[in-house]
């Protein structure tokens, strides 16, 4: 059962964590925020069980009494985590009532769902995202699924008969003289299945009951995936059958009312997953890319910004190639009208002021094919370098700043105020990562704030006004 119990806690650990890495980014395909990973909890430790039969110096220690638990924890606010366990264990009870020894061996299973509450307003991450101490207290519910079993016979099949000097005969008491009596010695085997044994008449009770575990504990980050936990847990089963005595048992085996309950305080392994990370390039979809060009300054409309040309910029690098070539043919023109000019001159006798304004046009058409070759040039730069692309916003053409990237990474962190959509970790603290997310989606095409939004962010950051 142990080595069952050890591969299936192998298996889920290994299939949770491939699934949390293969599923991160699409997750994020909507919203785009860090969304936190659960935390894996490996645990074992020790019962103690609160039933009609006690555990005397005789019996099985009370180390024998082991539990496991593998608990999986999820933030679902700020201050609530809900988690999932599966407990398995095992309790004893031991107890001489004259000549009627009392013992029981139940193992539990029990799948659960637990709410917790985290102390998040008092113990909150640090900037990056870790917490040292994280103590917790809650709740849960579930059931419990048991089965009892007593050591009534040796290994031989013989069955235990207890005489009133403490001795332990084949015989019973007053069948044959202790002389001629077949002493016995317990094997601490539980082999009987005490329900089926049917000792007081109760018949085949249930042995799947609801349960209430108690909870509180406190998990130790060690670095940023490992941890170590302590854990306590009294847990109510509504049942009085856990040792196969009740108040309605016969004789010396009848018990007290209420419920068998048990205490199993643990200690174990704790593996934080992280969070998500947030997609690259999300991508808008055609009604909003078509709201964007029907309104272009609506809130809600997504701003690219792309190293390849728009259609308006193609339509001016077209007109303005246009142009140079008309300032080409212009000036090819030009210069036959002045070789032609120079002919009749000398020729025909042509005055000069026709030639002075032939010149003149020639300048000017050599000034437009200037200004064509600059305004090429700069479409050109605007094209190539993705940091001056231009932006139309409410208040006119804008150009993302210039940023030095090491004066954001070495800024401290910063409260998030006004800017909660910037806080994707949900930390109440803006991080230079966050910030450079921002100006990196912006930059690669992908931006889901307009370049308002995150100039404001950045003075802000800054500390500008």
């Amino acid at each position: 059962m142990r080595a069952g119990l050890v591969i299936m806690i192998f298996t889920i650990l290994v299939l949770g964590n491939g699934f949390a890495q293969n599923k991160a980014d699409s997750l994020l395909a909507t919203d785009n925020k860090l969304i936190p990973l659960p935390t894996v909890n490996i645990n074992v430790g020790f019962n103690h069980a609160f039933s009609d039969v006690a555990l005397s110096k005789e019996g099985p220690t009370p180390f024998r009494q082991l539990g496991y638990q593998l608990t999986v924890v999820q933030r679902a606010a700020k201050f609530l985590n809900v988690g999932f366990d599966l407990y398995s264990g095992t309790i004893y009870g031991e107890e001489q009532r004259g000549t009627t020894n009392i013992n029981y061996r139940t193992s539990l299973v029990s799948p659960r769902i637990n709410v917790e509450y985290n102390f998040y307003p008092l113990l909150k991450p640090d900037i990056r995202g870790r917490q040292l101490i994280r103590p917790y207290v809650g709740f849960g519910v579930g059931m419990v699924i048991f089965r009892s079993k007593g050591d009534m016979k040796d290994e031989s099949g013989n069955a235990y008969n207890y005489w009133q000097n403490g001795s332990i005969y084949a015989e019973a008491e007053g069948s044959i003289d202790e002389s001629e009596a077949t002493p016995l010695e317990r094997d601490f085997e539980y082999e009987t299945d005490l329900r089926d044994a049917n000792l007081d008449g109760f018949r085949k009770y249930p042995q799947t009951v609801l349960s209430l575990p108690f909870n509180a504990g406190v998990r130790f980050q060690l670095s940023k995936n490992v941890g170590i936990n302590a854990a306590f847990s009294y847990v109510m089963n509504f049942t009085d059958m856990l040792d196969n005595v009740s108040s309605e048992s016969i004789g010396v085996r009848q018990g007290s009312s209420g419920f068998d309950n048990h205490l199993f305080g643990s200690i174990g392994l704790s593996v934080f997953l992280g969070t998500t990370k947030p997609s690259a390039k999300p991508k808008p979809s055609f009604e909003k890319e078509l709201a964007t060009t029907e309104n272009p300054n609506s809130d809600e409309s997504i701003l690219e910004a792309v190293p390849e040309t728009t259609e308006e910029e193609d339509d001016l690098q077209e007109n303005q190639e246009a142009s140079a070539v008309s300032s080409d043919s212009s000036q090819s023109q030009t210069s036959e009208e002045q070789s032609s000019g120079n002919d009749n001159a000398e020729g025909e006798g042509v005055s000069v002021s026709n030639i002075a304004v032939d010149e003149n046009e020639s300048e000017s058409d050599s000034e437009t094919e200037i200004d064509s070759e600059n305004q090429e040039q700069t479409s050109g730069l605007a094209s190539a370098d993705v940091e001056s692309v231009t932006v139309e916003t409410e208040s006119g053409k804008t150009n993302p700043p210039q940023l030095n990237i090491g004066d954001i990474s070495e800024t401290e962190p910063k409260k998030t105020g006004e800017y909660h959509w910037a806080d994707l970790n949900q930390d109440e603290w803006i991080s230079p990562n966050e910030v450079l997310h921002f100006i990196d989606l912006l930059f690669e095409g992908g931006a889901v704030r307009s370049v308002e939004d995150i100039q404001n962010l950045i003075d802000y950051y800054f500390d500008q006004d």
